[in-house]
């Protein structure tokens, strides 16, 4: 194992000070011409991509009840069936009534 000291001088900034004065001199004039963008902008980045990412997830959310509902035979609605039986003075059998109205527990 080597127990010689590590010679730090070379990183010493008071060593070449006119570089040093030199560099921090520099980085402040860089530094001085950027302006940092308001917080609002950054706000409104922000928020589209969580506007675009919930959108997505509304959609991922949604499409299995899309894709499933376009093969199935869906109920009539009751209050129709009623309103157009009424309509047509027609009187539906037992059977048919309890369907609509949802009474067939044995579905």
């Amino acid at each position: 194992m080597n127990r010689d000291p590590i010679d730090f001088s070379t990183l010493d900034p008071s060593g070449n000070a006119e570089d040093w004065e030199r560099m921090v001199l520099a980085l402040a004039t860089r530094g001085a011409g950027r302006v940092p963008p308001p917080v609002l902008g950054d706000l409104v980045r922000c928020a589209r991509a969580v506007l675009a990412a919930a959108a997505a997830l509304a959609f991922l959310a949604w499409l299995p009840g899309l894709l499933s509902q376009r093969g199935e035979r869906r109920d009539p609605d009751p209050v129709l069936m009623l309103t157009q039986w009424a309509a047509r003075d027609e009187v539906p059998p037992t059977a048919e009534l309890f369907r609509v109205l949802g009474g067939g527990h044995g579905r």
